[in-house]
């Protein structure tokens, strides 16, 4: 069973691109650049970061960072260089120190006109030669100041109106602001790059590591911890997925392609590249996922139940069945606790279960057919040196020998998080 979701670009100029004589040169497109990153605290802005500092000579990496919980952009940004994954770095580079001085913060607010002060500001402007955006959508705060006077069921009907046929807001703003560039800004060297569904790493820095929980990888979370869950989808549906370190790879060697598109058309003719970063070789159906998620598992005993305990369900009466039961044991365990004085998080538990479940059904239901013409090219017009350098063919990965490391990249950032939570002041 396939479903199609239709998002059209007619109404904007962009294109895949015919094959392009001569070769990309990478790695001398980033020598002595600085370059300009927003979300770079973020799952794949944090890749992006280190292979950029480990494997490429740039000159400065300027993060735009805001502040959160009482916490500066650049105590933030020490805590993230202090991170597991800049390890490889300072295990492997004798100017580890000195490679960490090249990224600089910036104060930033995204939810203002003027992002940044004039100061820095003119420093972007005068300094910058590569810009990397990889956040959400701002203006959060004034659309929820709109929706305040309205009722749920108001609400509901508004969403719909404006969603129209997108799965839902984020997919909708990435939508918008396709449009937006391709409409108002395909004079500039800029191009749009299409991940899929971003999973942990493969190699780099580290096979398998993660620092979320978000979509698919949220959903395997049961798998690895031995509880019981089944989500409602189409167990034949072939999911794009990609390893992080591979989609960083893609962006940083499309950013190359995209100056030098730029220097060989004319004017008039320039439209807004796109990099569907998607790949069907060697797609595999969301059937398999458990079976290869508990592969990585120690114990073949866990590695059967697996099977038996998380499902990817063609009905949707069992998946809610066992929601409820979850619920109902989860608000017993919660009473039993406060009756001791103890606060109880079951409930929340599995409450933020069902609404990743949720939100990612729409793409458990459905099929795509995406033309990658542009990053096969991209691929093909790669140095050999650069080659060895990124490792950008997705079509070449061994699923099963990911998986291996996946289920421990999951244990582990469950641990960390574990111990991140003990060593929080408790509140009196």
């Amino acid at each position: 069973m396939q479903h199609t979701l239709n998002i059209s670009t007619a109404e904007i100029p962009m294109e895949t691109g015919p094959p392009e004589e001569g070769k990309l040169n990478v790695s001398e497109f980033y020598r002595g650049a600085t370059v300009l990153i927003t979300g770079g605290t973020g799952f794949i802005g944090k890749v992006l970061v280190e292979k950029l500092l480990r494997c490429f000579e740039v000159k400065k990496i300027f993060l735009l960072i805001r502040p959160k919980r009482n916490i500066g952009p650049s105590e933030r940004l020490q805590k993230m260089l202090e991170g597991p994954i800049f390890d490889t770095i300072r295990n492997t580079k004798a100017n580890a120190q000195q490679l960490f001085r090249k990224v600089i913060a910036m104060e930033a607010s995204f939810e203002q006109t003027d992002i940044v002060d004039d100061v820095n500001k003119t420093k972007i402007c005068n300094e910058v030669q590569r810009i990397y955006d990889d956040i959400p959508f701002g203006g959060l705060d004034h659309i929820t100041q709109m929706l305040e006077k309205l009722d749920t069921r108001e609400k509901e009907r508004m969403t719909q109106l404006v969603l129209g046929e997108m799965p839902n807001s984020y997919v909708f703003s990435k939508k918008c602001a396709e449009v937006m560039i391709g409409r108002d800004f395909r004079h500039l060297p800029i191009g749009i790059f299409r991940p899929p569904i971003v999973i942990s790493s493969y190699r780099e820095p580290e096979p398998g590591w993660i620092d979320c929980f978000h979509g698919a990888t949220g959903l395997c979370v049961p798998v690895v911890v031995g509880k019981p869950m089944w989500y409602y989808g189409i167990p034949e549906v072939k999911p794009f997925m990609t390893p992080v370190d591979y989609t960083v790879a893609g962006m940083i060697a499309a950013a190359c392609d995209i100056s030098r598109r730029q220097d060989s058309i004319l004017p008039m003719e320039k439209s807004v590249p796109v990099y569907n970063y998607t790949f069907e070789k060697n797609a595999f159906p969301f059937a398999s996922l458990v079976e290869l998620v508990s592969s990585g598992l120690p114990n073949p005993v866990d590695r059967f139940l697996a099977g038996i305990k998380v499902r990817i369900s063609p009905w949707k009466i069992f998946p809610k069945i066992l929601l409820w039961l979850m619920t109902l044991q989860a608000r017993i365990a919660d009473e039993v606790l406060a009756w001791f004085g103890k606060r109880g998080s079951n409930v929340k538990v599995v409450s933020a279960i069902s609404t990743l479940a949720n939100a990612v059904e729409f793409f458990r239901c459905r099929m795509w057919t995406m033309d990658n013409g542009n990053v096969k090219r991209m691929i093909s017009l790669l140095s050999s040196d650069d080659a060895k350098r990124l490792d950008i063919d997705a079509d070449r990965i061994d699923w099963r020998d990911y998986y291996k490391s996946f289920a421990k990249g999951i244990a582990m950032e469950l641990m960390r998080k574990a111990r991140s939570r003990q060593q929080r002041p408790k509140s009196i």
